[in-house]
């Protein structure tokens, strides 16, 4: 080996050296007490016992900003700020939003050294890592809510500084600051709860970038609707999994809903919002009533995503109910986890609550006091034979209706029918969930069914607060003659005659 080679070789271990050096100086420390009270540190994560992930420190001396909520560290990890939920590319806010929280994140950043802190639960659902993140004394998951550039949301496991950040929502909010300058003071005018709703739900089921849903509004306002439900779904694939997300050409983007929302209003509707969940792949047994994630934590952090993007929606929208979920009977025993999903929905949104429980679980729901509405859907069996009479359908709707006048009583809460309708089919009284099943069309017994319910349902009083019928979307094709919409049928009259006659 000459002399060149020799230098060459000499360069080539110093570089080595300095980069691991570097290296070194990069890399995160963790500093916690063990059992003994007594002060350990190491760069290595494994060597941290579980038993103190809550209380251990991070320090990390270098960042980069990926959104207004989360941060990268050596190695690639991602950090969520607890407690902050910033504009994203799926949000209401829109670009100028989304960009406005990562670049105000990344000034309080500013290349300075982190320390990291962590409440009980470490993972995200999508396994970023929680933290608190201070930048010398300054908590930024605080400044990022005070400033109004994100929102406040709470995950279970993570509510340690809780009421710190809240409160630093609330003056932002208050100060009209960031997202919060668009919704102003005035709170959405208060729908009275004494007024039965009357109308029609419209599924916003199109493909169609850009659809045009007025002629659909107008044709709802013309049979006398004052009452508009939409209803627009997020898929999870497979009923374990705990994600919730858009599917394409099957999710409506927030910002044509909201523009939707808005034209119901112009047309003098009152606007409930009804997001729901969809599974894209499951077993002919499997819904979203039957459900059941691996993790259930991890999905209802995935819930808290999906159900506080919509409320933000209604909030700027101006909706007047809005719906937490919509028959997830499977999940709705986790009081625990409810109530901290409507505490976030509540802190973002100031209309109306409800929550749509099939039909056969109202009793099982133990968070009613948080709604300002008892919703249910009325897919009810009524008869055990095809082509009854209405007089028989009606005593089948008599005898469920005494059942469900004393639970909703007994709840103590207004209740409607958020859900409730009949596809065109023969037979459909026995199983109005199944459009399926049946083989023959039958616009008479459709019919019939709408008028033994009115019958049945039509001037009851007390709590009961009327329905939503299902639903007044159509393909404007050759299928629309078996699904559920009663335009140019003969239920479509006698809905028409009693919406105009109903006070």
């Amino acid at each position: 080996m000459d002399s060149q080679e020799r230098c060459c070789g000499m360069i080539t271990r110093a570089l080595v050296c300095c980069l691991l050096m570097s290296s070194a100086l990069l890399s995160q420390s963790y500093h916690w007490f063990d059992d003994s009270g007594v002060a350990k540190s190491s760069t290595r994560f494994q060597d941290v016992p579980r038993s103190v992930w809550s209380h251990m420190r991070c320090e990390v001396p270098r960042a980069r900003v990926l959104s207004g909520d989360t941060i990268e560290v050596s190695g690639g990890h991602a950090i969520r700020l607890i407690g902050v939920d910033a504009p994203n590319d799926r949000s209401v806010d829109g670009p100028k939003a989304i960009a406005a929280a990562r670049e105000y994140l990344r000034q309080l950043i500013q290349n300075q050294a982190l320390t990291l802190r962590f409440d009980r639960r470490m993972k995200s659902e999508t396994y970023e890592t929680y933290a608190y993140v201070y930048a010398k004394s300054k908590l930024l998951n605080e400044e990022m809510l005070n400033s109004g550039l994100a929102r406040a949301i709470r995950k279970p496991g993570t509510t340690r500084l809780l009421t710190r950040l809240e409160n630093a929502q609330s003056l932002a909010r208050a100060a009209r600051r960031g997202v919060w300058s668009k919704t102003g003071h005035t709170p959405i005018p208060r729908r009275d709860t004494k007024l039965p709703f009357r109308g029609f739900s419209l599924g916003l089921y199109s493909s169609e970038r850009n659809f045009d849903y007025r002629p659909f509004i107008r044709e709802m306002k013309a049979m006398g609707a004052r009452d508009l439900m939409l209803i627009t779904p997020w898929f999870m694939a497979t009923p374990d999994v705990y994600s919730i997300k858009p599917r394409k050409g099957r999710s409506t983007p927030l910002p044509e809903v909201a523009r939707v929302v808005r034209q119901a209003r112009e047309a003098g509707f009152s606007v409930t919002l009804m997001p729901i969940v969809l599974l894209t792949k499951a077993p002919d047994d499997k819904w979203r009533g039957n459900i059941k994630p691996v993790d259930h934590d991890a999905w209802f952090g995935g819930y808290n995503e999906f159900i506080c993007q919509f409320a933000d929606l209604a909030e700027l929208s101006g909706v007047d109910v809005f719906c937490v979920g919509s028959e997830l009977s499977s999940m709705e025993h986790h009081e625990a986890k409810w109530r901290e999903v409507i505490g976030n929905v509540k802190s973002r949104y100031r209309g109306q609550l409800s929550y749509s429980a099939n039909w056969d679980h109202l009793k099982t729901i133990k968070w009613w006091d948080l709604m300002d509405y008892v919703g249910m859907t009325g897919y009810h069996s009524l008869t055990k034979k095809k082509d009854p009479s209405v007089a028989e359908i009606a005593t089948a709707w008599s005898r469920i209706r005494d059942n469900l006048v004393k639970i909703g009583e007994g709840i103590g809460k207004p209740y409607f029918f958020t859900e409730l309708g009949y596809a065109s089919l023969d037979g459909i009284n026995m199983n109005p969930w199944d459009y399926v099943s049946p083989p023959d069309l039958d616009e008479k017994e459709q019919a019939d069914c709408y008028r033994a319910w009115i019958s049945a349902w039509g001037r009851k009083g007390g709590l009961f607060r009327g329905a939503f019928f299902y639903t007044w979307w159509r393909n404007n094709d050759d299928s629309d003659a078996r699904e559920y919409s009663v335009h140019g049928k003969p239920a479509e009259k006698i809905l028409r005659d009693w919406m105009k006659s109903a006070k």
